[in-house]
């Protein structure tokens, strides 16, 4: 949920950052949008662009005894300022997302997003029950 909060109105990321994102289906229809790498806080998931893929190499050299933890912890932070930063660097920026950027396809309020999770969860949750009674109704008591 947090990579869906990032793409919002309010949230301080770069506006680039939130396009780039949004626009992820569009750049990666074949391959994955993201990638998994070693990070200052342990893993963390970014969107495919040049600078996760340096870290994406950093951190394979690390899982090899290559390199030290320090080597990755040097580069992360650069990246980090790049994207959220006024720069709004896409290219060799840390853009952290999840696995469903490419379902995103707009930059809402953080209102629109928590109201469609609540009517969502209503849903779901109006459909659970309507199921149970069905099923309960159709077994012999």
């Amino acid at each position: 949920m947090g990579m869906r909060f990032i793409a919002t109105r309010e949230c301080e990321f770069n506006h680039k950052v939130k396009e780039a994102i949004v626009a992820s289906s569009e750049m990666f229809p074949k391959v994955s949008a993201t990638i998994v790498t070693q990070g200052v806080f342990g893993p963390l998931r970014h969107l495919r662009n040049k600078y996760s893929e340096k870290l994406l190499e950093l951190t394979r050299k690390l899982e090899a005894g290559e390199i030290d933890l320090l080597d990755v912890y040097q580069y992360e932070p650069d990246g980090i300022f790049k994207a959220k930063g006024s720069e709004g660097d896409v290219e060799n920026g840390a853009i952290w997302c999840g696995q469903v950027a490419v379902r995103l396809h707009e930059i809402p309020t953080v209102r629109k997003v928590i109201e469609g999770i609540v009517s969502e969860a209503e849903s779901i949750l109006q459909d659970m029950c309507r199921r149970f009674l069905q099923s309960w109704l159709e077994t012999d008591c």
